[in-house]
């Protein structure tokens, strides 16, 4: 079985949302944001520290949040 870029198969066959990492940690600030956010994957200090302890669907709700603050 293949994995997607955003899911892993979990050995019960349940697919579990993996990191956004890009291995380019590096935080810049946001004026508009009082957060520190990643260059590289987009997300916060407190989401990468907390990101192991998330359920699926927290991490469904960053990584739709992360999707569509692409710029086009």
């Amino acid at each position: 079985m293949r994995c997607t870029d955003k899911f892993r198969m979990r050995k019960n066959s349940r697919k579990q949302v993996i990191s956004p990492c890009k291995s380019i940690c590096s935080f810049s600030r946001i004026p508009a944001n009082a957060n520190d956010v990643c260059v590289g994957c987009g997300r916060t200090k407190k989401e990468i520290r907390e990101w192991k302890i998330y359920s699926d669907k927290r991490r469904r709700v960053i990584m739709d949040r992360l999707r569509n603050s692409r710029p086009e």
